[in-house]
This record gives structure tokens, sequence and C-alpha cells, in this order.
């Protein structure tokens, strides 16, 4: 147990500020933040609780949507300036992402491994016509 010399009552008032911390830190992203917050609040508790279990799962599937949204972003730059090797890392991280959110993989993906694969095909194409 953590702080074993405190009062029941001051680490029911520690929990609480910590508590409190999470869904700041989850506002801003800080996943690390979230983790070791409720770490933290294991250790005052003795235990690992269930709302902490839910709030990394749901900073998890929160990262996750988030991941999906900035690879999206940064997939539709790589298409438009041709950066096909960003493109398939982009690919790869949407679909990863989607399978662990248990989500259908969004149709982006899809348009980019097509556009991957035309790109593929194109460039086979001229080398055995520059043969």
């Amino acid at each position: 147990m953590l702080f074993p010399e405190l009062s029941d009552e001051s680490r029911s008032n520690l929990e609480a500020k910590l508590l409190e911390k999470i869904p700041l830190y989850l506002n801003k992203g800080d996943y690390e933040g979230v983790l070791s917050t409720s770490e933290l609040i294991g250790d005052l508790r003795d235990f690992v609780c269930i709302d902490v279990v839910a709030t990394l799962s749901a900073a998890r599937k929160s990262a996750c949507r988030m991941g999906i949204v900035a690879e999206i972003e940064k997939g539709g730059a790589a298409a438009r300036g041709k950066d096909y090797a960003a493109l398939a890392r982009s690919a790869r991280r949407i679909r990863s992402y989607a399978e662990e959110l248990r989500i259908p993989v969004p149709v982006y993906v899809r348009c980019y491994e097509q556009l991957l694969r035309r790109q593929e095909f194109d460039r086979a194409l001229k080398k055995v016509l520059s043969d």
C-alpha cells in the first residue's frame, strides 16, 4: 500500500484529487499521464479497481480513434505527395487501430491500398515496357 501513514480520509481525498486529473489528461491526449495516475490510484487502494481498468480501456480506445484520424490525414497528404511508403504505413496503422477497436476498416484504408496496388502495377508495367 502506498503511503500507509495516511488516514482513510486523507487517502480518500488524495484519490479524489487524482481521479479529477484523469479527464484533464484525456482531453490533452496524455495517455501516459492517465496510466501513471491510474496506477497511483491502484496503489492507494492497494488493488487495481474496475474504474481504473475502465479508464485505461477508454483511454486506449480514445487513442486508437485519434490515431485513425491522424493517420487518415497523413495518408491523404502522402497520397497527394505521391509518398507511397508513407501511404502504406498509414494504411497499416489505420487497419491495426480498427482491428483493436473491433470496428470495420475505414473506407480510406481500402482506397489507400487500391492506390498502392495501382502504383505497383504502373511501376511493373513501366519496367516491362522499358525492357
